[in-house]
């Protein structure tokens, strides 16, 4: 199995671009970032195919996510429609995540319950009452949805997101981003069994790692105690060479790199 980027942790803006912009119809003046990519979709060959990633904060561990590939017809058979070795992992991802664990994407939106559980737990912090007051509006906005979560991070690190102390480049440029990737035949098997390999990594780094923005992580960890981006990587390939569905599925003559 040969696994790429395990080692790299790049800023997030080499591929994504910060712009500011005029809020939605919502009007929440904190909603003005746009989050794009930098690059032509797909035109690049390494964010390409399945895999596991992680987000930085500070240089501090606050996400991993997973990348299954991307559908190749409307088979409602998924073993038939998936292949997980296409598809633009900051497309379909990345951007969508920046957007929402910050509360400045402008085409950021969340269910109403989300709003109300997040003013049970943390009462009138900002920007919850302006989402509150938003309603429906904010709810209804399309792109992409924030989980309790991503509003939980934010609301914590408001003072350091918000519209009023950090324009679209200071925030991204406080996150960074490492991912690690498996190669176009590098192993054998079934769709399925590729894809669940994939998944299955995942949750065990997020179970392990507890990085504060996934939704399987319900305590809090300051940022001092969470660990550093550097040391992600090798966690990260570790836990994809351990997954039996990945681990007896490698061609002959495929060997993985050095560290």
């Amino acid at each position: 199995m040969i696994i790429h980027g395990d080692t790299t942790v790049f800023p997030a803006g080499d591929v994504i671009t910060a712009t500011s912009r005029p809020p939605a119809a919502h009007g929440l003046p904190f909603l003005d970032i746009d989050f794009k990519l930098r690059h032509p979709k797909d035109s690049m060959l390494g964010l390409r195919g399945c895999g596991v990633y992680a987000f930085g904060f500070d240089d501090r561990l606050v996400y991993i996510g997973s990348f299954l590939g991307k559908c190749k017809s409307r088979n409602p058979d998924p073993s038939k429609v998936m292949d997980p070795f296409i598809g633009d992992v900051a497309h379909e991802r990345w951007w969508k995540h920046l957007s929402t664990c910050t509360l400045r994407g402008w085409r950021t939106g969340t269910e109403r319950n989300n709003v109300l559980a997040s003013v049970g737990l943390f009462g009138q912090a900002p920007p919850l009452p302006a989402l509150f007051d938003a309603g429906a509006a904010f709810a209804r906005a399309k792109g992409c949805q924030a989980s309790k979560k991503r509003i939980r991070f934010a609301v914590k690190h408001w003072d350091e997101l918000n519209h009023t102390v950090a324009d679209a480049q200071q925030v991204l440029a406080r996150f960074s981003i490492t991912y690690v990737r498996i190669e176009r035949g590098s192993v054998k098997g079934d769709v399925m069994s590729i894809m669940k390999g994939v998944k299955d990594a995942e949750d065990g780094l997020i179970k392990r790692l507890k990085p504060v923005v996934n939704d399987d992580t319900d305590e809090w960890i300051e940022p001092a105690q969470r660990m550093p981006m550097g040391e992600v990587g090798a966690h990260m390939r570790a836990t994809l060479l351990e997954e039996e569905h990945l681990l007896n599925r490698v061609r002959p003559g495929f060997a993985l790199p050095p560290v």
